[in-house]
């Protein structure tokens, strides 16, 4: 995702796994990284109670739980909303491509932007943990280029 904060562009990567019970689907596990020249930096952890999942549609809303500062001022504790599409292009780690923004909430509600993700599928956690690392270290730039690409198509519309 790519955050626009006081009229600067925030990288940030990492991952999440959607929980699917009979009675709906939460995020147990997710992980936040800022990208600072091309260097991941961990930014926190984050859950979600509120997910909806449809065919091709996925909207979480979040509680993050940042454990690093970045740069401008920014709580320990907030909430936020996501909204990705399933998007029909190829992937560069994952099974599937989707396509959607991210939106902080209360004082954060300005803290905006386009979000790109892959879904790996079904795996064991382990399995998963290590390909997401993978995928982190060798494409973590070209995911977010996939990211910027949308803010640049968005501003010449």
């Amino acid at each position: 995702m790519v955050a626009k904060v006081r009229g600067k562009l925030v990288d940030t990567v990492g991952y999440f796994y959607v929980e699917h019970r009979s009675v709906g689907a939460s995020v147990t596990e997710g992980h936040a990284f800022h990208l600072v020249e091309g260097q991941r930096i961990y930014r926190g952890d984050w859950i979600a109670e509120a997910v909806w999942v449809g065919k091709d549609q996925l909207r979480i809303v979040y509680r993050m739980h940042a454990v690093s500062k970045v740069p401008e001022s920014s709580p320990s504790q907030y909430e936020g909303y996501i909204d990705l599409h399933l998007a029909r292009e190829n992937t560069l780690v994952g099974r599937s491509a989707w396509r959607g923004y991210f939106n902080d909430l209360g004082d954060r509600h300005s803290v905006c932007g386009p979000m790109y993700a892959e879904k790996f599928g079904r795996t064991k956690v382990r399995k998963t943990e290590r390909l997401v690392d993978e995928a982190l270290t060798r494409q973590a730039v070209p995911l977010i280029g996939k990211v910027r690409t949308k803010i640049v198509a968005s501003t010449r519309s």
